[in-house]
């Protein structure tokens, strides 16, 4: 299979038997967890192109996972979680997820969800963003100026990021 690969994190063998069938169905490449030690090492070595994150995990957190993944990298996170009270949403939106999908959930609106994650992410082009000496690493979140790494704030680098993904572009202050 060539199509994007997703990694799914989940407890439940009933659910990540039938995303993964659902998905592997649709073209995508599945690979599955269901505790969130392996999380880390597993983004690491795979490099997804989205995950696919529940919330309640018997050894992790998933808000501590989503804020983990996301200091290391620009991957889509979409949470699937049955808790779907809004503070909880607001919660993972703001530690680093992309999108929150409520279980249950239908097969249509999931792969709906995780074309929409990653035609954003394609549409910033490269991993690689560049202006004159500096160079921005979107996969691993760093940025180097004439070859130097420069460490910045993550309010900063996402400032930066979003600069240089738009040259030539007036951007507002919102």
């Amino acid at each position: 299979m060539t199509g994007p690969r997703l990694l799914v994190i989940d407890d439940d063998p009933a659910i990540l038997l039938a995303v993964r069938r659902g998905l592997e169905g649709r073209g995508y490449r599945v690979d599955q967890l269901s505790l969130g030690a392996e999380v880390l090492e597993t983004v690491r070595r795979t490099h997804p192109d989205a995950v696919l994150l529940d919330l309640v995990l018997p050894d992790a957190d998933g808000i501590d996972l989503c804020r983990a993944i996301r200091a290391e990298s620009m991957v889509p996170i979409i949470v699937l979680s049955a808790l779907g009270d809004d503070p909880r949403k607001v919660l993972a939106l703001d530690e680093g997820a992309d999108d929150y999908v409520v279980k249950p959930f239908s097969m249509a609106e999931l792969e709906a969800r995780i074309r929409a994650a990653l035609r954003r992410t394609t549409a910033s082009g490269s991993a690689l963003l560049t202006a004159g000496p500096i160079v921005v690493d979107i996969t691993k979140r760093r940025v180097s100026v004439r070859g130097e790494e420069v460490h910045l704030t993550p309010r900063e680098y996402d400032l930066l990021r979003m600069l240089l993904s738009e040259p030539g572009r007036v951007l507002t202050q919102r």
